[in-house]
């Protein structure tokens, strides 16, 4: 609809905001294809103002990048994403989650520092204070010129450039220990949370007050664990029941029936008001968006040293303030943040205040609701590194929702893929993206924008719109999207769950050396 509304005085330039932000990978394949048809069928210039790289790789000709009101570094694609010269251009491909990135071998590198407020802009090079490169007395001198590198369509503002080597601007660091995998903290068997709502009916029936119920099931009998220490993602699109089975763990929801094991208690069957300080303290969440969780009228330290006195950590001010400030130097921040209220955070330093209150309990499992897609790509880096960190140090299990799948694939130990409430693919990191896959789990990665040059992949735009989970299909859940459908067998039969690998599970009617037998969704071409 707001695209229609974009176009309706035929403009010769469309400007998209962030035109994808918040929408599922599978819808924001669809829209960036329509886009895409509609510029070309009426040759139109468009303009993409964006922090996902790999949406302006898949979409742009050329690319500016910007930096505290300048812009840094111009050129096509192919030549700033294959040979990038601005150090900060650098910088944020390092704090993506790539392919050739590993959470342990070959971690993100978080740009060190904050962007500078307006009346805080250095002179000379407006990056110099965070840049890995930087010179006194030449970085810090004057003006900056905006100039053209010689035999090539890109402009720099970069007194150095010609002299920088990429792996200047990354710093030496050891490869990182993995978190120690312990015992199962969390079971859910046959694990289903229906809501009860009123049917529209009739009118004669409405007429007479007779309104029918029927059942919404958001959640279907849902089998998945997760041990002590591991990072267990579970992904799929908005409607899939990830956001329920969350509500129903935290106790803010119960469960219709099944069972959830948290630290040998059942705790599906009871809210939030009926759990002790202990399992308060032990299950904990970390926010998508991080500014509508701090109360903007009181100070950093009153929300956190409420934390610790809600869980029982602390008892006196003294205790509290000092096992706050232990909180803050945990999450990088340091101690005169204690008195700012949230108005006076970035982004990234809200969300590490969030992250300071959940750890604040010393939980044994953190939700970790889409923790980072509300912020920059660089501070998205320095929040995923820092998540990992403090779960290194406390064995805690984090159970990752999101539908970023490049930070799932850096972060996860186990990936659970969902689909209209059921689990229809569940394995390791690297089972789930190579084959075989679930036709569903398919088209997921197929959509997902991945900015690398190396990477290519193969084209699956799903049609239609995710089934109500009030009518559920009979049979296989994704059968009315399915480009692989068999036929009536998926109409009217639940699949069965095909053991692919030991820990990979596929519910699917497909033959498991059919799904074997296809193409990977993408392949990392090597240079030459």
């Amino acid at each position: 609809v707001v695209i229609a509304m974009a176009l309706l005085a035929n403009p010769s330039l469309l400007l998209l905001d962030e035109p994808t932000t918040a929408l599922d990978v599978t819808v924001e394949a669809g829209i960036i294809k329509l886009i895409r048809e509609i510029a070309t069928k009426y040759q139109m210039t468009q303009i993409y103002i964006s922090h996902n790289l790999g949406l302006i790789l898949e979409t742009c000709d050329r690319v500016c990048v910007m930096y505290s009101g300048q812009a840094v570094e111009e050129g096509s694609i192919q030549s700033l994403f294959g040979t990038p010269k601005h150090p900060y251009t650098h910088g944020l491909f390092n704090c993506i989650p790539l392919p050739k990135t590993d959470k342990q071998d070959a971690p993100l590198v978080p740009i060190p520092g904050q962007l500078p407020l307006p009346h805080e802009r250095p002179i000379g090079c407006t990056y110099g204070p965070r840049c890995r490169a930087f010179k006194g007395g030449v970085c810090d001198q004057g003006t900056v010129p905006y100039e053209r590198v010689a035999d090539s369509d890109q402009f720099v503002r970069c007194r150095r450039w010609s002299e920088i080597r990429a792996d200047d601007l990354i710093p030496d660091r050891e490869g990182i220990k993995a978190a120690t995998i312990g015992d199962v903290v969390l079971q859910a068997d046959q694990l289903s949370k229906y809501y009860e709502v009123e049917s529209k009916g009739t009118m004669s029936a409405t007429m007479l007050g007779m309104k029918e119920k029927i059942q919404l099931k958001a959640n279907q009998e849902l089998n998945l664990s997760a041990r002590q220490g591991e990072t267990l993602a579970i992904v799929g699109e908005s409607g899939c029941g990830k956001t329920t089975f969350a509500k129903v763990l935290l106790g803010l929801e119960t469960s219709t029936s099944g069972e959830l094991i948290h630290d040998k208690q059942e705790v599906g069957g009871t809210g939030v008001q009926q759990r002790s300080q202990a399992q308060l303290a032990a299950l904990q969440i970390v926010f998508q968006n991080p500014v509508d969780t701090l109360n903007p009228s009181h100070t950093v330290g009153a929300q956190v040293g409420r934390a610790l006195r809600k869980f029982g950590i602390t008892q006196g001010k003294k205790e509290t303030k000092e096992k706050s400030l232990e909180l803050l130097a945990k999450v990088k921040l340091p101690d005169e943040f204690y008195y700012r209220l949230p108005r006076q955070l970035s982004g990234g330093q809200k969300q590490r205040i969030g992250i300071a209150r959940a750890f604040a309990g010393h939980p044994t499992l953190v939700v970790a609701d889409e923790p980072v897609s509300a912020l920059d790509v660089s501070v998205q880096a320095a929040i995923t590194e820092l998540l990992m960190e403090i779960q290194r140090e406390y064995g805690t299990t984090l159970l990752l929702i999101s539908h970023d799948l490049s930070v799932v694939r850096y972060l996860s130990d186990r990936v659970v893929v969902m689909y209209l409430g059921r689990i229809v693919e569940s394995g390791s990191r690297d089972q789930i993206f190579e084959p075989p896959y679930h036709p569903y789990t398919e088209a997921l990665l197929a959509a997902a924008p991945i900015a690398d040059l190396r990477v290519k992949k193969r084209d699956i735009v799903l049609e239609g719109n995710l089934p109500s989970p009030l009518d559920p299909p009979k049979g296989c859940p994704f059968e009315t999207r399915c480009p692989r459908k068999l036929g009536e067998i998926c109409e009217t039969t639940l699949p069965p769950d095909l053991m692919a690998a030991d820990g990979h599970r596929i519910a699917c009617h497909i033959p498991l050396d059919e799904l074997q037998d296809v193409e990977p969704v993408f392949a990392i071409q090597q240079s030459a």
